[in-house]
């Protein structure tokens, strides 16, 4: 079954800055988004990717970070939210990435996936930062049961994730309170 939905709009992605912000398990339908956007370079602007996790133990594809910290025209940073004795990196909030981030507003779209909990303040920072919210993409997962829009349990605000989502511009869904 699946996927049910859309995914990000690559056309509409083509030839801007692209800055990627998953936070735990957000991080695996971003995967091949990264891959796509690094096998395409020239497709694209900058690529800045941000990754937040709980814990140290939490990051998956954690054996890919050295290869992405290598990436010469790829920007990588990672945090966790708690560390451990082994633990060099960043900790904090993945919204405390986004200040750091190098990137044009005017030709940046930011893809986010994450936990609803992390979406306000990762929204705050990157209007904060000037990004336009049509630059702003969310993915927005919800129990998609039926896939066609009748059992209703993906509906949100006269929505269905299942067939209008779960990727969605932030212009289209703001103001809707379930959504975030």
């Amino acid at each position: 079954r699946g996927p049910f939905g859309n995914g990000f709009p690559l056309d509409v992605l083509s030839g801007k800055d692209l800055l990627l912000v998953a936070g735990g398990l957000g991080i695996i339908p971003l995967r091949s988004m990264i891959r796509y956007a690094v096998d395409r370079r020239r497709d694209f602007g900058r690529v800045i990717l941000l990754l937040g996790c709980k814990t140290p133990r939490d990051l998956l594809f954690a054996e890919e970070y050295a290869a992405w910290v290598e990436w010469a025209d790829v920007k990588f940073s990672c945090t966790v939210d708690r560390s451990d004795p082994d633990w060099k990196g960043n900790v904090g909030l993945i919204t405390e990435l986004i200040p750091q981030a190098e990137f044009d507003p005017g030709k940046a779209f930011a893809l986010v996936i994450g936990p609803p909990v992390m979406y306000r303040g990762v929204l705050e920072r990157l209007l904060g930062r000037n990004i336009p919210p049509n630059h702003i993409f969310l993915s927005l997962e919800r129990k998609m049961r039926c896939g066609l829009g009748k059992c209703g349990h993906c509906q949100m605000d006269g929505f269905y994730t299942c067939q209008s989502g779960p990727v969605y511009r932030y212009s289209d869904i703001m103001g809707i309170e379930e959504a975030l």
